[in-house]
């Protein structure tokens, strides 16, 4: 059986990392709705810029309307400054996915409404 972490479907944004964004979801129990937003987050510098920002917003706001918790799984921070160091978020970045590990929509929209503005 291959590691599916070795291959990427289209393009290279997650290539290079042996910490993935999806292993870091998977090991906390992030919720859809807030686990897409962080994608969107850990990636745009990668990817789409702008545009995958503004979906992250766009995610922040479902996760809030659906009234969804933070992660429910026991995380530890290791593992959160793993993810960011491997991944090479920014600090603005990294804080973006903090917010949205712990459920604090207000904080995380604020600050990827910042994160847009300077883009």
């Amino acid at each position: 059986m291959s590691n599916a972490n070795e291959r990427q479907v289209g393009g290279n944004h997650y290539k290079g990392t042996d910490y993935q964004h999806w292993d870091w979801v998977y090991d906390i129990k992030m919720h859809y709705l807030p686990a897409t937003a962080s994608k969107y987050i850990s990636r745009n510098r990668r990817k789409n810029g702008k545009e995958d920002l503004e979906k992250a917003v766009h995610y922040i706001d479902k996760a809030e309307e659906k009234q969804i918790t933070g992660a429910i799984g026991t995380y530890r921070h290791r593992d959160f400054w793993r993810f960011v160091l491997e991944n090479q978020l920014t600090l603005q970045e990294a804080e973006i996915c903090f917010y949205l590990m712990e459920g604090q929509w207000g904080q995380a929209r604020v600050a990827t409404l910042e994160l847009i503005q300077s883009v």
